[in-house]
């Protein structure tokens, strides 16, 4: 069964605009996909050109699967103004693209970055494994797939983490450098 997070709800459907039945047509028809797979976590996302008569974009999709369960994590919208040819681009691409213009830094570790992916590092303080910059300042989507695994190190295997300022993110997409009726393709 495919469910939706509070996340996607609250924050994809209702203030970016994308709705359950977009995410389903997309991920039925996608173009491309790319699968992260990490301590039992498959994560799979996927990317779609959505043509409108208004204006085009690429969709990505963060789908979550745990024993047999499928989660609808995140989505978000990419327009071409992000970066030249954004269609060429793979999703988690898109993503690091995006989470390096309008993302806020963390620090896992010692690694400091807007966009981790893949990596394990080591822990020494356990009292804030992930310290992100400006918390209190901005409103913070967090995207944060990441196992602390125990063994002779504190270890952070981390899937993909990022954070997005939300509030510079739905800026860009509800209207961007381009403006929001400008056909971005």
């Amino acid at each position: 069964m495919l469910n939706f997070s509070p996340l996607f709800t609250e924050t994809c459907s209702k203030e970016f605009g994308i709705r359950p039945n977009h995410v389903i047509e997309a991920m039925k028809h996608k173009d491309k996909i790319e699968i992260i797979r990490v301590n039992g976590l498959e994560l799979r996302i996927y990317m779609k050109k959505i043509l409108t008569r208004i204006q085009s974009y690429l969709i990505i999709i963060e789908r979550v699967i745990k024993d047999n369960d499928t989660l609808i994590d995140f989505a978000m919208k990419a327009y071409p103004d992000l970066f030249d040819a954004l269609e060429e681009k793979t999703p988690l691409q898109i993503i690091e693209l995006t989470a390096n213009k309008y993302g806020v830094y963390m620090q896992i570790g010692s690694v400091r970055s807007k966009f981790i992916l893949q990596q394990k590092i080591p822990i020494t303080n356990t009292s804030n494994i992930v310290v992100i910059e400006d918390q209190n300042k901005k409103n913070i989507i967090q995207q944060l797939y990441l196992k602390i695994e125990n063994g002779e190190k504190l270890i952070a295997n981390c899937a993909i983490c990022y954070c997005l300022d939300k509030t510079a993110y739905t800026e860009w997409i509800n209207g961007g450098e381009m403006g929001p009726l400008h056909n971005r393709f």
